[in-house]
């Protein structure tokens, strides 16, 4: 499986559709491993504001999961 699979499957839902929530989580989070790891001056309020909705991002988008109801087939 290549890289591009791997991150196209990463940011898809459960339908198969591209999740807004965790693009947005995901480039929240490589932001903040990016600004800490090479050392970008960020505001330290800017940097609580990050994680606070990466953290809720990463809980709703979990939540997500398990309220999905699969359709039933009619046989």
């Amino acid at each position: 499986m290549a890289f591009k699979d791997i991150l196209k499957d990463m940011l898809t839902d459960e339908r198969g559709s591209t999740s807004h929530k965790r693009v947005i989580v995901t480039l929240g989070a490589l932001s903040l491993f990016i600004g800490f790891f090479v050392h970008i001056p960020i505001n330290d309020h800017l940097a609580d504001l990050i994680a606070a909705i990466v953290g809720a991002g990463m809980g709703f988008t979990s939540l997500d999961k398990f309220t999905f109801k699969k359709p039933k087939d009619n046989e």
